[in-house]
């Protein structure tokens, strides 16, 4: 096949998943017609602010490091923090996005039995996945290069930091394709390889928070006399020099980064393209379950349901990752404030000392609370449940189940999932501040009630904007209008919770704002229930997919 067969080739599998990705963006009307631009406007609303905020967090970054960096010469290693941050961040979020369009779309086994080569596959696939990347790097090393021009970095950084931004999402792509070829291959040794890889998934993640944490708690005074630090950097760093060096267009450095970069997208696509057609074979002649005789056992409708939504979900990496993330960082919350009780009561005690009647357990308590209500808002396990049915929702609409039950059961992996972590957070919680024995209900009941709200408002919105069309289970997950406006809504109400209990603690009256957001939880709670019960219940009977 000709250069010019091969290009075409590409680039009409290119464009046939990015008008894939369009179209399931845009969704279904009843009518069966495509959706029309008002959702695509409201996505695109949702997405500029989620990069607003990385962008508002790292250009934060930036202006803080760039000055003190640059005037002691060590721009080499400013480059190198942004790079490392920019890798982390795509590669973590990558991980899963590879995995799903390589091997987990629906269309993998027709192209399979096309005349179509498995490289050229691989190659659109990939591709799809890094434009995407481009985008999630732009949010960490744009803001990193404004600042650093505006700081009177040198031309060569700006330029060179460029090319780094051109040759970085490569290599960042190219190993999360390796990460999903070998989770692939897993699969199809172990039943249980969704824990394994959001296990992994969770390690990198860890890894990344805890050193974006350590260059943001850098004493300031250090940042002010990098230059009586320099030689030690350049010595105990080197590797890392290397890597900033390679931003300021070194002669040595700056080439084998990119031979680094072009070549590690090279071996990956041979790797994968070598084994493609293999995986994709094992997927659709995969063994079925051996059925085996068991005593039966009698159980209501909402239970049946809920047990297969808690099998749906345990059995999927990346809903349980992306949807149930807010649960790990409950935990997260409650010992990382368990660790630096001592630093946390004392910057309370000095804020309330100028009250008379404030106390740094008083202070501490309703803001902790309203904490692990905002968290709440992170879990988006419910907003997917229902899309995640797909072309089978005629399956579950022909059982002789009510509407509401189905529903309810969809909520249940939510419910868990959210408030589990509650029960282990809340007393490490107690502990840490010193709770009196009066807020202690509290901190279980009032994030519990809070759970339950984003559950029952997370399988309205997805009753209300479900998406039944998409080629791979991450769409549904991360890419739907009731997953974006879920955890939108929910996080500004969460954090306009955190806002107010932190200014009334402030001022010692924390435990009103806390009983007001435990009776509002309550209330919506209850409020929402019925709706999903009633008016969400008959919108169902009405889908289709």
């Amino acid at each position: 096949m000709s250069l010019r067969a091969v290009s075409a080739m590409i680039k009409k599998l290119l464009g046939i998943r990015l008008l894939s990705i369009l179209g399931a963006l845009r969704g279904k009307r009843r009518d069966g017609s495509r959706g029309g631009v008002g959702r695509m406007v409201l996505l695109a609303v949702l997405y500029l602010y989620l990069g607003g905020v990385f962008v508002f967090m790292f250009g934060g970054m930036a202006v803080l490091f760039a000055p003190s960096m640059i005037l002691a010469g060590l721009d080499w290693l400013y480059f190198a923090i942004f790079m490392i941050l920019s890798f982390s961040l795509v590669f973590v979020l990558s991980i899963f996005e590879t995995k799903s369009e390589l091997f987990d779309c629906r269309d993998n086994e027709l192209l399979a039995s096309m005349p179509i080569s498995p490289r050229h596959i691989v190659i659109s696939r990939t591709l799809t996945v890094l434009i995407l990347n481009y985008i999630e790097a732009a949010v960490v090393l744009l803001p990193a290069i404004i600042v650093y021009a505006l700081a009177g970095g040198s031309v060569l950084g700006i330029i060179g930091a460029a090319l780094v931004f051109l040759l970085l999402p490569l290599l960042a792509t190219s190993l999360s394709a390796a990460v999903g070829y070998l989770v692939a291959l897993l699969s199809k040794k172990f039943k249980k390889n969704s824990f394994i890889t959001v296990f992994i998934s969770l390690v990198f993640l860890g890894l990344y928070f805890w050193g974006y944490s350590a260059l943001m708690t850098l004493p300031e005074s250090e940042l002010e006399n990098m230059d009586n630090i320099l030689p030690a950097l350049e010595s105990a760093l080197a590797p890392i020099r290397a890597v900033g060096l390679s931003a300021l267009l070194h002669p040595v450095a700056t080439p084998v980064f990119a031979v680094l970069c072009m070549g590690s997208a090279y071996i990956a696509y041979r790797l994968i393209s070598a084994g493609y057609s293999g995986i994709i074979a094992d997927r659709t002649s995969a063994k079925r379950s051996e059925y085996r005789v068991r005593a039966m056992k009698r159980s209501s409708a909402l239970v049946a349901l809920s047990k297969k939504e808690l099998r749906r979900f345990f059995s999927s990496a990346t809903y349980m990752l992306n949807g149930a993330l807010g649960a790990v960082f409950t935990v997260a919350l409650a010992v990382l404030a368990l660790v630096n009780r001592g630093a946390i009561i004392a910057v309370a005690e000095e804020l309330v000392s100028d009250i008379p009647w404030g106390s740094a357990s008083a202070a501490l308590s309703p803001i902790m609370i309203a904490a692990l209500v905002m968290l709440s808002s992170t879990v988006t396990v419910s907003s997917a449940a229902l899309s995640l049915e797909g072309k089978c929702l005629w399956i579950l609409k022909s059982m002789p189940v009510r509407a509401r039950d189905v529903l309810f059961a969809k909520t249940v992996p939510h419910i868990l999932v959210s408030c589990l972590p509650v029960l282990v957070a809340a007393p490490l919680l107690i502990i840490a501040v010193g709770a009196s024995p009066i807020w202690w209900p509290f901190f279980f009941i009032t994030p519990i009630a809070a759970n339950v709200v984003s559950a029952f408002f997370g399988i309205m919105m997805n009753t209300a904007l479900p998406k039944f069309e998409f080629e791979n289970e991450a769409q549904p997950i991360k890419q739907s209008a009731s997953v974006g406006l879920t955890t939108l809504i929910l996080m500004l109400v969460g954090l306009a919770v955190v806002g107010v209990t932190a200014v009334l603690s402030l001022f010692g009256v924390g435990f009103i704002a806390t009983l007001g957001v435990t009776a509002l939880s309550v209330i919506f709670a209850t409020v929402l229930g019925l709706i999903v019960s009633g008016p969400m219940a008959r919108r169902f009977e009405r889908l289709s997919a």
